[in-house]
């Protein structure tokens, strides 16, 4: 199935994940999620925007920036292909293109251990009582989180905050980043350690984060990113052409999104079903 938009907000908003076929089906259910309440402090304090209406209108004069790989990430050429030729398709839309990468670290060194920190206090106690929940990789990152210490736990968050600035300054003359959503097509279902792709533009993976490589900077910035279909691979697998925007401009990426979409429509295609 084509990726579904999928629009990640975090840090006070919300994770719309691919539930929905067209952007304006995204829009509406993000205007349902959205909004504060006092259950959560990190929920925003403000109104909620028009995120539907954000849909309407023209990207003439955007600044966009395409990125293949961030400059550190590997990605398969025919991904790379696809999703290229789409993020040129913005030139059309009216805005002003360009190729060049951000210039902010690799974050790979310290999310991994916010994330297996992260994992292991959530459901650590449980793996040990009953391991026979656990899967191989979640019992990998359970046991990988034990490792650290409370001032390396702090030093990726400080890594993180340093991450942010630099993505924060980037942004400060570009409207939109446009990367690919996934490094490579669908890969083979192999449960256990050795899951997942055995290569990635013909690097081996460090880890299954560098399938993630294009999404989850922006899970760590807490910036709006959309996830939009844009073609198929060789061998007819969905690519994805990933819309990340400046922090809180969740409704100029919905419009970005919208506007791909109806001069490149997807909602009608389906796989067959045997």
């Amino acid at each position: 199935v084509p990726y579904a938009p999928a629009a990640d907000y975090w840090g006070g908003r919300s994770h719309v994940g691919p539930m929905t076929r067209t952007v304006r089906d995204a829009a509406m259910m993000l205007g349902v999620m959205a909004g504060p309440d006092d259950r959560d402090p990190l929920s925003i304090d403000g109104p909620v925007p028009d995120f539907l209406g954000a849909c309407e209108g023209d990207l003439k004069g955007l600044r966009v920036v395409w990125s293949p790989d961030l400059g550190y990430a590997p990605v398969d050429p025919d991904v790379r292909k696809v999703a290229e030729a789409a993020a040129k398709r913005f030139e059309e839309l009216g805005c002003v293109v360009e190729e060049r990468n951000p210039v902010w670290d690799d974050p790979y060194s310290f999310h991994h251990i916010l994330y297996h920190v992260g994992i292991g206090a959530r459901v650590g106690e449980r793996a040990d009582e009953h391991p026979e929940w656990i899967e191989p990789t979640l019992r990998v990152m359970v046991e990988d989180a034990k490792r650290y210490t409370a001032i390396e736990f702090q030093q990726a968050n400080l890594a993180r905050t340093r991450f942010y600035e630099q993505a924060r300054a980037w942004f400060e003359d570009v409207d939109l980043l446009l990367t690919p959503q996934m490094p490579v097509g669908a890969w083979s279902h192999r449960p256990g350690l050795d899951e997942g792709p055995t290569t990635i533009g013909g690097v081996k993976p460090r880890s299954m984060y560098d399938r993630l490589h294009f999404t989850y900077p922006f899970n760590l910035t807490n910036q709006p990113a959309a996830t939009v279909p844009c073609g198929f691979t060789d061998d007819g697998l969905p690519v994805g052409l990933q819309i990340v925007g400046k922090w809180h401009a969740d409704t100029t990426v919905l419009r970005a999104a919208a506007c791909f979409e109806a001069a490149q429509p997807w909602a009608h295609l389906r796989p067959p079903l045997d």
